[in-house]
């Protein structure tokens, strides 16, 4: 009878995944904090005697002098895209010439941290950004209503929208309601919307809600849009728009249902309309971006 034999398996952390992209494609703020990789385990051990040399640490990918947890490499046909171990943001990054502490925009959050750094060259239309610990690289391309050539998406154009839109005569809501709440300034704070339906036996379902934030100027800065799915579908019914001093909408978070959305809307000095506009659309563990101009 053969002997049997003992196997030892050896388990290795789990390597980062990473994407690179061709740089010729057509078309002063606070230190960033070091995000620790979220694909980085813990060195494990093949042997738990104290002599024992532990398993190396996962190789550590750096952009712009911050660390990389995922990144992602869109082609020119912003469908495409690549990763793995061949890629390497930070070859493109050189390549392109981009220089660290020249972003061509910023983000930062409520509480000052920088939540998006893009980098971009106008002449190439060629893009490096980096959203939390996560690069990408994209493509500048034409913003479209969908009407005309260019780049159709699902928010080009909210920047335009009333902060009440209007209600969409295909609901076919009978008896419909408004609900309305004011601060002690008079301004709108809230509001809820309902009707009837015929083919829900006449009940009152909600529509939608809206609610409303003002800074000490009486400027809005952020409002919560949420909409019923039964009528609007999963795509970005709950949003959360954020807006700066100027009440220019800037920045927007949606619920998708493989993840969510993040749009930023990107000006240029003082003018009511954007120049650009960055939508990612976060699938773990990537963002797939989309850039367009205007």
């Amino acid at each position: 009878m053969d002997k049997q034999k003992r196997r030892r398996w050896l388990v290795l952390p789990c390597f980062v995944i990473l994407a690179l992209s061709s740089c010729t494609a057509p078309e002063t703020e606070a230190p960033f904090p070091e995000p620790t990789p979220s694909g980085a385990e813990e060195p494990f051990a093949v042997d738990v005697r104290p002599s024992a040399a532990p398993v190396p640490a996962p190789n550590v990918f750096m952009l712009a002098e911050r660390v990389l947890s995922y990144a992602l490499r869109m082609d020119d046909s912003q469908y495409g895209f690549s990763t793995g171990q061949d890629a390497n943001l930070e070859e493109l990054f050189t390549a392109c010439g981009f220089l660290t502490e020249e972003p061509f925009y910023t983000y930062k959050n409520e509480e000052g941290r920088a939540d998006l750094t893009l980098w971009y060259n106008e002449e190439t239309g060629v893009g490096i950004g980096i959203c939390g610990d996560r690069g990408f690289t994209c493509t500048a391309a034409q913003a479209s209503r969908g009407t005309e050539d260019g780049y159709a998406g699902f928010g080009w154009y909210r920047w335009e929208d009333d902060l009440i839109p209007p209600m969409p005569e295909w609901i076919g809501a009978e008896n419909y309601q408004e609900e309305k709440e004011y601060d002690e300034a008079g301004r709108l704070i809230r509001l809820d919307s309902s009707g009837e339906f015929e083919e829900w036996d006449g009940q009152r379902l909600w529509i939608y809600s809206l609610e409303w934030t003002y800074d000490e100027n009486g400027v809005v800065r952020h409002r919560h849009f949420g909409r019923n799915e039964m009528f609007f579908g999963t795509t970005t019914p709950g949003e959360n728009g954020y807006y700066d001093g100027q009440g220019r909408l800037v920045y927007e978070r949606g619920y998708i249902t493989h993840g969510h959305t993040e749009t930023y809307y990107i000006y240029e000095g003082e003018n009511t309309t954007p120049t650009y506009c960055l939508d990612l659309d976060f699938s773990a563990p990537f963002y797939f971006p989309v850039f367009v101009y205007y």
